[in-house]
């Protein structure tokens, strides 16, 4: 629902935070701070 909130495709920003994970060697990404809404950019 929070990035429903922040007008954010969620199917587009769980493929790329999947693809961060999986970039990472199955780890949650390094830069976490890129995949949280209120603090996204447009890119």
């Amino acid at each position: 629902m929070t990035v429903k909130l922040w007008k954010i495709n969620a199917r587009a920003w769980l493929s790329a935070y999947l693809n961060a994970c999986a970039n990472e060697g199955g780890r949650a990404p390094s830069n976490i701070g890129a995949f949280i809404p209120w603090q996204m950019n447009e890119a």
